[in-house]
């Protein structure tokens, strides 16, 4: 278990599968749903659900990104 700081210094605790998937967002800026196995998938969505993450429809296919820094 580790902790992710978010907006306004906000620690959110992450495991480290879901830390994998970050990192490999994080290293990519975004990466296409149809690419992550069906556990990635699953963990990306819980990272969704922490608003560590965004999901976006891109030319309809879902992509998982990192949201910006500069937004609300």
């Amino acid at each position: 278990m580790r902790f992710i700081e978010i907006l306004n210094k906000l620690q959110i605790p992450i495991t480290n599968e879901e830390q994998c998937v970050l990192e490999r967002i994080q290293d990519k800026g975004t990466v296409n749903k149809r690419d992550l196995t069906e556990r990635e998938q699953y963990l990306a969505t819980q990272l969704v659900n922490k608003s560590i993450i965004i999901r976006k429809k891109h030319h309809g296919n879902i992509i998982y990104e990192k949201p910006n820094s500069t937004s609300c």
